[in-house]
């Protein structure tokens, strides 16, 4: 619920003018980054400005004239993405994304609910795409920002039906139409959306790893009209008569200057069509005394969120409410540093020694266009020159009459070139190991061949591999620390907060043996819970731990003994799980309790494998049942209180 904040008011304006002042104090300090932060995006597009010389050969090629053009290199791109796919296997490779363990034995019994609700929060709300938007941006830029908020996503379907006229429930005859609107509730949990880091407005007193501990943290916005509509109609926006009259010129233009093509907010504004445009503001989450704002009489600190439009006019002004007292916000950084306000992105620390690889590649291929360019001293006393410039084949080149008797020879003489780069590229491929050295991604994480052409031993290889995989997993230590911990322990506390109703779901993960869906209640994830961090080294080769583990089942097998303190069953679903088989729990044969069988039998849910007077080899009544006996369900026979698709039990 928000306060009441009139527009025009005292109170309206003591609010705006505290909160404008903290946008602005953000903004100006993040403005000296924003040509890093482009030059980023540049880098990541292979786009350079365009000179003089580059226009005029870009005319004579759309003329149908070849010409030579400028060539960056995307190596530090090329190993950024590397780095980045390395990230999203180890954060997003596993199944559920987010797991947990309880931190006391009460907690332990809803590990499996929780990680149901946080998998169907994760595949319904559509986190998987904004968590590797926000894995790149960590890695492009040197920070990624993720959004967490509760949604409500609800749905109306509106149609026009024909109904009968009654009078006082006494049908006339008559039809009418009507409209009928039927609300549905398509998902109700945590929501995660991505904020580039120019629209960031964080706390400048404090480092971006150490965000949390800063006063307050915001990013800019851009509301349509449909979508400010729906926030008062659910009671999250407030002063819609005042936003209804305000009259919005245009946007506030972007300071950053970016090669992105960015969705339009100014061209929408159209003289007749002026709801085109969106609002342009921008949200935030302070911490407060609420009476030094004058918003009510508490003296003790709190955490109040707040949305301001146009700089003009306060749509939302409201206590957070959450209980774990965190930002809605969670950084990630991949340079490690701790001092420093922004840490670099790996375009960033990889921009000189790219600029070298690029200058390299283009000044040979300058040498060997000059090269092909024939060169020549000619005595123009002699020879035609015009026929010496004709390009075209099978040519003539006229001798003067000066030349009878001459030398020809001697008249046109071609010049010796050499060519002094042609050692350019392997020196390129010296830069490149200098580039994989300084950023921790090698040969190994590309799926390249090493460029050390020479053999290698298998022990060399493993050492180089592993060598070469801790640096990138003391970097991704460090964002689960940093980033993932927080965002788990923000999604399930919003949960026990917000979940208010039973829901049935899908068991999450590769679960062997455990039921396909279970229900959750509230109270199934009460307590305390720790998020697992995700295991940093290579992901495995799941082809190879299979062959692993059926010679271990092997061994298992031939000794009797040691067989009888393993379960074969699970041994079985997880090594075929391992070789890529799915739903390898429906083949399973579905094995019930004696006492289970006895009363289904005489509820009339079981039959003798012969069927009803079936024979010897069937089971005649309840009373023939005896523990081993085979009984059969056949599926979707229909009859009162049978279990379809039991298959048989035993």
């Amino acid at each position: 619920m928000n306060v009441e904040l009139p527009y025009g008011s005292k109170r309206h304006a003591r609010v705006l003018k505290e909160l404008c002042t903290r946008r602005d104090y953000a903004e100006r300090h993040m403005t000296e980054y924003y040509s890093e932060l482009a030059q980023a995006e540049d880098d990541a597009n292979f786009y350079i400005k365009e000179t003089e010389g580059d226009a005029l050969r870009r005319v004579a090629r759309d003329a149908g004239r070849p010409q030579y053009t400028t060539i960056v290199v995307p190596y530090s791109y090329a190993l950024m993405l590397t780095a980045h796919s390395y990230f999203v296997s180890v954060f997003l490779g596993r199944n559920p994304v987010h797991q947990f363990s309880g931190r006391n034995s009460d907690g332990q019994q809803g590990v499996l609910p929780l990680e149901a609700i946080i998998d169907y929060q994760v595949r319904v709300g559509r986190h998987v795409a904004p968590y590797i938007i926000w894995l790149l941006d960590a890695c492009k830029y040197g920070i990624g920002i993720l959004g967490v908020d509760w949604r409500e996503d609800r749905g109306k379907a509106v149609s026009y039906e024909e109904v009968e006229e009654t009078i006082f429930g006494i049908p006339t005859g008559r039809k009418k139409k009507v409209k009928v609107v039927e609300e549905t509730v398509n998902f109700l949990g945590n929501g995660v959306f991505n904020i580039r880091p120019q629209d960031a407005y964080p706390d400048p007193r404090v480092a971006l790893s150490d965000y949390q501990s800063g006063e307050f943290f915001g990013h800019r916005i851009e509301l349509l009209w449909h979508q400010f509509l729906a926030g008062v109609e659910s009671g999250k926006y407030i002063n819609e008569e005042v936003m209804r009259k305000l009259y919005l010129g245009g946007v506030r233009k972007r300071r950053d200057e970016s090669s992105l093509r960015l969705p339009d907010t100014t061209d929408a504004y159209v003289a007749s069509k002026k709801a085109l445009a969106p609002f342009e503001g921008f949200q935030m989450e302070v911490e407060i005394i609420p009476r030094e704002w004058g918003l009510d009489g508490s003296t003790e600190l709190e955490r109040w969120v707040f949305t301001v439009i146009a700089d003009e006019v306060v749509i939302q002004a409201r206590p957070c409410g959450a209980l774990h007292g965190k930002f809605h916000y969670c950084v990630l950084e991949v340079d490690l540093e701790g001092y420093g306000f922004k840490k670099r992105g790996l375009m960033e620390i990889g921009k000189p020694l790219n600029h070298t690889m690029t200058w390299l590649l283009n000044s040979h291929f300058h040498n060997v266009r000059k090269t092909l360019n024939n060169e020549f001293i000619v005595d123009t006393g002699l020879i035609n020159v015009a026929d010496l410039k004709n390009p075209n084949p099978g040519r003539f080149i006229r001798a003067k009459a000066f030349a009878m008797g001459a030398r020809l020879s001697d008249a046109i003489q071609q010049l010796t070139t050499v060519d002094v780069t042609r050692t350019h590229i392997s020196d390129m491929q010296l830069i490149a190991t200098f580039m994989q050295q300084l950023l921790g991604v090698s040969d190994w994480f590309t799926g390249g061949p090493p460029t050390r052409s020479s053999r290698r031993t298998a022990t060399e290889v493993r050492t180089n591999s592993t060598g070469s995989m801790t640096r990138m997993q003391t970097a991704a230590l460090y964002q689960s620390s940093l980033g993932w911990e927080l965002l788990a322990q923000i999604l399930v506390q919003n949960t026990q907060q917000y979940m208010d109703e039973e829901l049935q779901l899908r068991v999450a993960g590769d679960a062997v043996g455990a039921e396909q869906f279970i229900r959750v209640s509230p109270e199934d994830i009460a307590g305390f819970f720790d998020y697992v961090p995700a295991d940093p080294s290579a992901p495995p080769d799941k082809f190879a731990m299979a062959n692993l583990w059926r010679e271990f089942l092997k061994d298992i097998i031939a000794v009797p003994g040691l067989a009888q303190g393993w379960d074969l069953n699970k041994i079985v679903s997880y090594v075929m799980q391992l070789a890529g088989a799915k739903n390898v729990n429906q083949f399973r044969i579905q094995v019930m309790d004696d006492e289970d069988v006895i009363r289904q039998a005489m509820m009339g849910n079981l039959e003798p494998i012969g069927g009803r007077g079936g024979g010897n080899t069937g089971v005649q009544s309840a009373g023939n049942l005896q523990p081993g006996r085979a009984v059969s369900v056949e599926e979707g026979a229909g009859e009162p209180g049978q279990i379809p698709g039991m298959g048989s039990t035993g």
